[in-house]
């Protein structure tokens, strides 16, 4: 009788794991908890959620980065990136409905979201208009 061996089960948890190493290598804060302090002024959070439910995660990991370097280019705005242990109280302040989300924050106060996975142009569009939208009411206070 022949036996067939069983490959190990795909695990999409630690291939988000290695994923989310990769980008903090590249310069992210990775947040895995729900006790996050936000750094001052403006920074882009991606919450990404559980894999297994939301395998959009994984593209959202690689698009993401890539299209805040495209519209940014030198301009630094820090990506903080909350990884699936953390996202529930996040995602229950800021009334996100659908994971992945990307949200610009100031102060830690949500002040854009785009939730779900967007193809390129989509980002790019969206994050411009984050930005403008931000940028609009910054010069539009006073100190």
């Amino acid at each position: 009788m022949m036996h067939e061996t069983l490959l190990p089960a795909f695990d999409a948890r630690a291939k988000l794991a290695k994923a989310l190493a990769r980008m903090e290598k590249s310069g992210a804060v990775v947040v895995t908890d729900d006790s996050t302090q936000w750094p001052r002024g403006l920074c882009w959070v991606l919450l990404t959620g559980d894999p297994t439910k939301q395998p959009e995660v994984f593209d959202a990991c690689v698009i993401v980065p890539e299209v805040l370097s495209d519209c940014f280019g030198a301009i630094a705005v820090p990506l903080w990136i909350v990884a699936p242990e953390g996202v529930a109280r996040w995602q229950r302040e800021w009334s996100i409905l659908r994971l992945p989300a990307l949200v610009l924050c100031r102060d830690g106060t949500p002040e854009f979201r785009i939730e779900g996975l967007r193809d390129w142009r989509a980002y790019c569009d969206e994050v411009a208009a984050a930005w403008r939208a931000v940028s609009a009411v910054a010069e539009g206070e006073t100190r």
